[in-house]
């Protein structure tokens, strides 16, 4: 009998053991997946979402300082785009669910486009649209996105 209790003691400390390494190195869990199709957009929702939100970059910046392509959008993602256009660069059609344009049309020519972030005026409005967006994407949390919005544009007028 005692040798049964010994053995069974060190299957509940090994099985303990296990189920903590598991949770320890479980990823951790987001409440929104974000895809971006511009780095400037994923660093916006990198600010608000914090640890909340997961931002992964259809585009980057290349040697040059071009944004160009680098991935697709995952299934059960959120689509942040500056606008309709930007997202048909990348190949994304407006008609997708996913796709959440901060603008329906900028009408902006392509040369002109990264201007908008770095307008101190247009830059709290693409905030206020990331900020929707993720509001929209996980309501339960619209408090914590709106006071990180509120930190981002106090940053900005300082």
């Amino acid at each position: 009998m005692r040798g049964f209790r010994a053995d069974s003691g060190a299957r509940v400390r090994v099985s303990f053991c296990a189920l903590f390494l598991a949770l320890c190195l479980s990823a951790p869990a987001y409440a929104v997946d974000v895809s971006v199709t511009s780095p400037w957009i994923g660093a916006i929702a990198s600010f608000l979402g914090g640890g909340n939100v997961s931002v992964r970059y259809l585009a980057n910046w290349d040697a040059n300082g071009r944004v160009v392509a680098s991935a697709k959008p995952r299934e059960g993602e959120v689509i942040l785009a500056l606008d309709a256009d930007e997202a048909a660069a990348l190949r994304i059609k407006a008609g997708d669910p996913r796709l959440k344009p901060l603008y329906q049309h900028l009408g902006l020519p392509k040369e002109q486009r990264n201007a908008v972030y770095f307008d101190p005026a247009m830059l709290p409005f693409v905030a206020q649209g990331v900020m929707k967006a993720l509001a929209e994407a996980d309501p339960a949390r619209y408090a914590v996105y709106q006071r990180r919005l509120a930190e981002f544009q106090s940053r900005l007028d300082s």
